[in-house]
């Protein structure tokens, strides 16, 4: 196996189990914990499609059989269809994959409830505008009915 594509296979890992907060050591044990099989999964679908390595040498590199590697593959296509959860966990490895700024899931959480606080901000913001609106609109009605005039 070449220096790079081992580099490269150990630098995947690590942003996939970052991304789906699983030890390092439990993607390449035998431990059958859904979380850490996607993980597992997430990854060698990734070597596999991404940089284009043979299933074999990414089932040796992940210390599986190359027929786990094919079981993965077509598991992964059919939960990428049908499973948001997993869909939604692939998406977030494949944008840290290739740089993208959110490492984690709570990242993206965070930033939804970052958005839904500056929305009820805005609100906030423009109901006090309304109020200020209805306001000049009294003051310039008093300002009519004692003649005085308005530039």
């Amino acid at each position: 196996m070449k220096l790079y594509n081992q580099f490269m296979m150990d630098q995947v890992v690590d942003i996939v189990c970052e991304t789906m907060n699983v030890n390092t050591e439990d993607v390449f044990s035998s431990k059958r914990h859904r979380h850490i099989v996607d993980a597992r999964r997430i990854a060698m679908n990734i070597l596999i499609r991404e940089e284009s390595l043979s299933l074999t040498s990414v089932s040796k590199f992940m210390k599986k059989n190359h027929a786990t590697g094919i079981h993965h593959s077509k598991v992964h296509d059919t939960l990428y269809a049908t499973d948001k959860a997993y869909k939604s966990s692939y998406d977030l490895c494949m944008f840290k994959y290739k740089g993208g700024n959110h490492s984690t899931f709570s990242d993206v959480l965070d930033l939804t409830n970052s958005y839904k606080e500056l929305e009820k901000q805005l609100e906030e913001k423009d109901k006090e505008i309304a109020t200020l609106k209805y306001d000049i609109l009294k003051l310039e009605n008093k300002f009519r009915v004692n003649n005085f005039m308005l530039v």
